[in-house]
């Protein structure tokens, strides 16, 4: 599908999907031989953001109303800041999510969505990462169903080296 195994990590593939999002970074994709895929990435690259977040909250948000049409209200909305001077100054919020101190976000459960999901896909995450205090990204990660199984094969995989 065009996708190739990135070397230094087993599991993980980087490509394009034959229908890609319109303007996406990239895409990743997790899987394991047995367990099989397990999640797919695809981040929006987010340059020149102010201290407050501004252009990576707007990306996020501009994502997750892309992702009603299809699916409905989100789950669940995080607008998480677990230190007080985040709060008290939004200015060092970027700071905050490279930290990861502060979360931004919205999820689609499946089970919990207004329009069901593909069958194997448990949620939906649309999250704000920053990869410095002036740039970041959005990502949108597929989960499916046997991450966690996947997970394990992949951890057994990496130790059988050892």
């Amino acid at each position: 599908m065009g996708f190739e195994e990135v070397d230094s990590a087993p599991g993980i593939y980087r490509g394009k999907p034959p229908k890609p999002f319109s303007d996406p970074g990239e895409y990743v994709v997790l899987a394991a031989p047995k367990a099989g895929l397990c999640r797919i990435r695809a981040t929006f690259d987010v340059n020149n953001v102010n201290g407050a977040g501004d252009q990576i909250r707007s990306k996020v948000d501009q994502l997750a109303e892309t992702m009603q049409i299809k699916y409905g209200k989100h789950s669940d909305k995080v607008n998480y800041i677990s230190r007080d001077v985040y709060r008290r100054n939004p200015e060092f919020w970027m700071m905050g999510l490279k930290e990861e101190s502060v979360m931004y976000g919205y999820d689609w459960t499946a089970g919990k969505t207004q329009q069901p999901m593909p069958q194997g896909l448990s949620n939906i995450e649309i999250v704000a990462i920053a990869l410095d205090g002036s740039s970041g990204m959005a990502a949108i990660h597929y989960n499916f169903d046997n991450r966690d199984e996947c997970m394990k094969e992949l951890k057994e995989q990496k130790s059988s080296a050892l």
